[in-house]
């Protein structure tokens, strides 16, 4: 939806303010939503969305991209589309990253 409406960076911002600069649960509805009232979005749309399953298979087909890329955490990157490396559950104990070309 915020692709779609050219909001895509700030929503991004948006949530990642919540997440870390508040320790927001951005799993909550209406974190959610208040993130898309600070942008000056509609709130009843982002509802429609968020209880809906519309975009579901469009997600469910982005995280098996990534997770045949070898991407198993967060934040990762993904650079033309041939490698990617993310953090892994041994970052801290000298391996910080995983790099992946599959």
């Amino acid at each position: 939806m915020r692709a779609n409406q050219g909001q895509q960076a700030g929503m991004n911002q948006a949530l990642f303010e919540a997440y870390f600069g508040r320790a927001e649960d951005v799993s909550d509805h209406n974190i959610l939503i208040r993130c898309v009232e600070a942008l000056g979005l509609d709130p009843a749309k982002a509802r429609e969305v968020l209880e809906s399953d519309q975009y579901a298979r469009m997600v469910r087909e982005d995280e098996a991209t990534y997770q045949k890329a070898g991407i198993t955490s967060v934040p990762a990157f993904k650079t033309r589309q041939v490698g990617a490396f993310s953090e892994t559950p041994y970052a801290g104990r000298g391996v910080d990253l995983d790099f992946s070309l599959k």
